[in-house]
């Protein structure tokens, strides 16, 4: 019940770290030439670009990444992906991993497949759901709640 319960404040401080630190920079990260980009695209972050771009049911694979660490010393990371990431060939497979690593080392580790049908993406912006579990924002801010459990 205590891995349960500290599981779930982790889960609250990773929500309230990214409200507050989910932002996109509008700032290449490194030298941008010509050569590169091609012209039909922005230097500047777009909001489709958190979106789904990929058909979950072909030949790829897509992930949403989060992670956090906290002030003390624990870590967390939530993706969410359309498939494993081992056979990017193979049937969607919407999947939600968590893995929270506590200040003493210890891992919680959480996956989540419940299956294509509960499984909905936007292509227009972060807005991603599997089952009960979200990823939804904007270039600002984004939030996250994840139910996920495994059995």
């Amino acid at each position: 019940m205590r891995t349960k319960k500290v599981f779930f404040i982790i889960v609250i401080l990773f929500s309230l770290y990214l409200i507050s630190s989910c932002i996109s920079s509008t700032k290449p990260h490194g030298p941008i030439t010509d050569e590169i980009v091609d012209k039909t695209f922005s230097t500047e972050v777009q909001p489709w670009e958190d979106g789904l771009r990929t058909n979950p049911e072909g030949n790829f694979f897509e992930w949403w990444y989060f992670d956090a660490s906290f002030s003390d010393g624990s870590t967390a990371v939530i993706v969410f992906s359309t498939k494993n990431i081992l056979n990017p060939g193979g049937k969607a497979d919407p999947n939600v991993s968590i893995i929270i690593t506590t200040p003493d080392g210890d891992k919680i580790t959480v996956d989540d497949s419940p299956g294509i049908d509960s499984f909905k993406a936007s292509q227009k912006s972060l807005d991603v759901k599997i089952s009960n579990s979200y990823a939804i924002g904007n270039l600002s801010k984004c939030y996250i709640l994840s139910n996920a459990y495994s059995a």
